[in-house]
């Protein structure tokens, strides 16, 4: 649920950051999964099914986030907390995944980058409790067949299309909390 809020709190400046700076709508998608076989879908079930998010030269500028594995979590030392209650920290291994129509992927990755890294969360209200939340950048590529193949589990060379670039950043998001469990919608 927190991190949830947290991705869609990244997914509302890095799309107001890369709308402005492209001078077009930018949309963001999250928090995404893989399937076994492979596709990339919303982890979130609207009615009885998933929305597919997949690569595409025909939706504009867009981006998505997704869930690269488990979220560790450890409960806090007392030199820790933020407060007196029971709190916790959470890592979550994130990729943000952006498809643009461009000629030069670098840029591409570069302008992410800095929207992705530039989110602020000071000023956020937390639904939950008190949260701390921190990006930590791991890694980046810019190869379209490399980023294809991996979000999609298909063979590199079935990208063919030459109208998009893609670039994806791989991140951390550590984020302390002393979440409310009694706000928590059940399910």
């Amino acid at each position: 649920m927190i991190l949830q809020e947290i991705v869609s709190e990244i997914i509302k400046q890095v799309e107001t950051k890369l709308s402005d700076r492209f001078k077009e709508p930018v949309k963001g998608y999250g928090i995404a999964i893989k399937t076994p076989n492979g596709e990339v879908v919303s982890a979130e079930v609207t009615g009885s099914e998933r929305k597919r998010i997949t690569i595409e030269d025909n939706k504009g500028t867009y981006f998505y986030i997704r869930l690269l594995g488990k979220v560790q979590s450890r409960r806090l030392n007392r030199g820790e907390k933020l407060g007196a209650c029971t709190e916790m920290q959470g890592t979550a291994n994130m990729r943000l995944v952006i498809v643009r129509k461009c000629s030069n992927p670098q840029i591409l990755l570069l302008l992410a980058q800095n929207a992705l890294f530039g989110v602020g969360f000071n000023q956020v209200y937390w639904a939950g409790g008190q949260v701390k939340a921190e990006l930590f950048d791991k890694a980046s590529d810019f190869n379209p067949w490399d980023i294809f193949g991996e979000e999609t589990g298909k063979p590199k060379t079935d990208f063919t299309s030459s109208a998009i670039q893609l670039a994806s950043i791989d991140f951390d998001i550590r984020f302390n909390t002393n979440y409310d469990y009694c706000s928590i919608k059940i399910c």
